[in-house]
C-alpha cells in the first residue's frame, strides 16, 4: 500500500504521519461542513482514482466522515444513493417502479449509525442475489489477488 508506512520507519516519521494525517481529516471536515451549510450537493463515490479511495470499502470511511462533519445519517446516505443518481439522470439511487434494483440488504439500521451500513447481509445486483457466504467468498478472492499482487518482484521496472 502506497499510504502505510514502511514496518521499520521511526517513531518520528509514525508520529508526524499521524499528525499529518489527523490535520488533513480535520481540513475536510471544515470544508464538508462549510458545503453542508451553503447546500452543496454532495456526492460519494469509489471511482474517483483519488488517493485513499479504494474502490466498495471506502465509500463506509467517507460516510463515516461525511456523518462526522455534520451530515445527518440520512443525508449521507442520500449523498451515494439518490444525490448521485439524480446529478448524473440515472435510473438507479431509490427503490421505485420503473427504476434499475440494485440493492444492498442490511442487517442494521443506518438511519440509527452509519457504521451500520458495513452490516451488509444481501445484494442484489443485475437481478442476481449475492447473500452473506457469496459475499465472503468474493472479499476473500480480493484479499488473496491483493496480497499476491505485493509479491511481484518489481525490480526490473527500476
Amino acid at each position: 500500500n502506497q499510504f502505510e508506512l514502511p514496518s521499520d520507519a521511526s517513531e518520528e516519521s509514525r508520529i508526524n504521519n499521524d499528525i499529518f494525517w489527523r490535520a488533513r481529516e480535520k481540513a475536510h471536515h471544515i470544508l464538508i461542513k462549510a458545503m453542508i451549510r451553503r447546500g452543496v450537493n454532495i456526492v460519494v463515490g469509489t471511482d474517483s482514482g483519488a488517493n485513499l479511495v479504494v474502490p466498495g470499502f471506502s465509500l463506509h470511511d467517507e460516510l463515516k466522515s461525511l456523518n462526522n462533519a455534520g451530515m445527518s445519517p440520512a443525508q449521507a446516505l442520500a449523498s451515494a444513493t439518490t444525490n448521485p443518481a439524480n446529478s448524473m439522470n440515472s435510473n438507479a439511487g431509490s427503490i421505485e417502479v420503473g427504476r434499475r434494483a440494485d440493492i444492498v440488504m442490511l442487517n442494521h439500521n443506518p438511519l440509527v449509525d452509519i457504521e451500520h451500513t458495513r452490516a451488509i447481509d444481501t445484494v442484489i445486483l443485475n437481478g442476481r442475489v449475492f447473500g452473506r457466504a457469496q459475499l465472503n467468498a468474493m472479499l476473500e478472492a480480493v484479499k488473496a489477488a491483493n496480497e499476491n499482487s505485493r509479491k511481484i518482484n518489481i525490480d526490473e521496472y527500476r
